[in-house]
């Protein structure tokens, strides 16, 4: 765990560095890491570029998130097959926070509020399944001005406190590129048996895809990163691959661009609000 002593979002957390990581805002992160004459190195990534071990720490810890979540997923849908089947794709809106408190360290942590649905022709797509909640976003909560979809969205979420951050999107599916749910069903002999992929997007325009394996293939997990994943340059975190851009499936990281844009509006429009009010009662 990396302790941190920034400024980010306009709050100060403790800890032994002093490196500031950027402004997370949705953007194309393959720009902001272009090498300065134009071109890529060989392996993808510009070595002379500024590396921020906090954004890398908050993309591990998504990753292992997404991963948990995942695998979890596989279990209750397999077990829930034949009684109440489960969709095979689930939603995941990431937060990071610093909770500390109580003389303990404050330090960035990654939480999540999910959401399963049940299994249903509607959601079997999930670029369908985003792109309702985006309409639903739109139409019915930011209408009114008010977005949180940890309480309008999600059917649990890890415990975090009231001031944690939107950090992005994560899809864990149950399709696999060898195989649909349906068929996977077929294969399987118990929960061990169930691989899974997710899809991540977040805030800083980093897209990580996760390919996880089941038993029969060792439980392998193949992750491709457009964002740095090693912590201390040079000094790998995990096994991953660079990637300049993840482009497939063009549909689903749209949707999720789209509905991370949702939330952060929904996070400002409540972050506005508490400020209002905080003047107010300055006043009076």
């Amino acid at each position: 765990m990396i302790f941190l002593m920034v400024t980010w979002g306009g709050r100060v957390f403790a800890g032994s560095s002093t490196t500031q990581p950027p402004e997370p805002t949705w953007h194309d992160y393959q720009q902001r890491h272009e090498a300065p004459n134009g071109r890529q190195q060989p392996n993808g990534r510009d070595h002379a570029a500024e590396h921020h071990p906090q954004w890398a720490e908050i993309r591990n810890q998504a990753l292992d998130r997404m991963q948990q979540m995942n695998a979890q997923h596989g279990f209750w849908a397999w077990e829930r097959r034949r009684s109440q089947p489960i969709g095979p794709h689930a939603l995941a809106f990431l937060y990071w926070d610093v909770p500390g408190g109580g003389g303990r360290p404050s330090h960035i942590v990654v939480a999540a509020a999910t959401r399963l649905v049940h299994d249903d022709p509607d959601v079997r797509d999930s670029h369908r399944l985003i792109y309702r909640l985006c309409q639903l976003a739109k139409d019915r909560y930011l209408r009114v001005g008010d977005f949180d979809p940890r309480k309008t969205m999600s059917n649990r979420a890890d415990s975090m406190s009231s001031d944690a951050l939107f950090l992005g999107i994560g899809v864990s599916t149950l399709d696999t590129p060898d195989n649909s749910w349906d068929q996977v069903q077929q294969k399987a002999t118990g929960p061990h048996q169930i691989p899974g992929r997710c899809f991540i997007a977040l805030r800083d325009g980093t897209k990580i895809l996760i390919d996880r394996e089941d038993d029969r293939r060792f439980g392998q997990v193949r992750v491709v990163s457009t964002g740095e994943l090693n912590v201390v340059r040079g000094n790998p975190s995990r096994l991953w691959k660079w990637a300049n851009s993840i482009d497939e499936p063009a549909a689903l990281w749209e949707h999720m661009r789209a509905l991370g844009e949702l939330c952060v509006q929904g996070e400002n429009l409540r972050q506005a609000k508490e400020t209002q009010r905080s003047t107010s009662h300055r006043r009076y």
